[in-house]
């Protein structure tokens, strides 16, 4: 029974040196302004991020509101794009491995949606990749229409962030 015990706190005491000095990977999130989209002669959309910062690990996210004050029905799918800048003019894609549901959202005049903004996903990803970020301005791109059937308008509201890679 001794050498079970013995055992046992040998095993425990060897994962727990195995996890020392092993330090996940954190990037700390300072979000940016509330973002407006004018949609003429109906009003304007915004879209904002819930928290001012934040320290995110794998597989955790940040909040996103996007509110409809409009007075017309927003549609939009779930997809977002996040994207890297190096400087004032450009921005590069960042290729996140996220799945995400092919359904239409509809946002109705005067409600908003929350949703989040995941940038490191638990595991490898699907393609055995995650993305390697560097600390700089990002910005959170969100596609969405709005109209009748007989016009619909296509338009796109953005929110940037800095990121610094802890």
């Amino acid at each position: 029974m001794k050498k079970v015990i013995l055992l046992g706190v040998a095993a425990l005491s060897l994962a727990a040196c195995g996890t020392q000095g092993e330090e996940e990977e954190g990037l700390r999130v300072q979000t940016g302004e509330l973002e407006t989209v004018s949609i003429e002669g109906s009003g304007e959309v915004r879209m904002s991020f819930t928290e001012e910062e934040a320290t995110l690990t794998e597989g955790d996210s940040i909040g996103v509101t996007l509110e409809n004050d409009t007075d017309q029905t927003l549609s939009m799918g779930r997809y977002y794009h996040v994207e890297y800048s190096n400087n004032e003019d450009s921005w590069t894609p960042i290729d996140i491995p996220v799945a995400f549901t092919d359904d239409m959202v509809m946002v109705e005049p005067g409600d908003e949606h929350a949703f989040n903004m995941l940038l490191l996903p638990e595991g490898d990803g699907e393609d055995g990749s995650m993305p390697e970020y560097e600390s700089g301005r990002y910005r959170l791109r969100k596609e969405f229409s709005i109209g009748d059937v007989n016009a619909i308008d296509g338009y796109e509201i953005s929110v940037e962030f800095d990121l610094d890679v802890e």
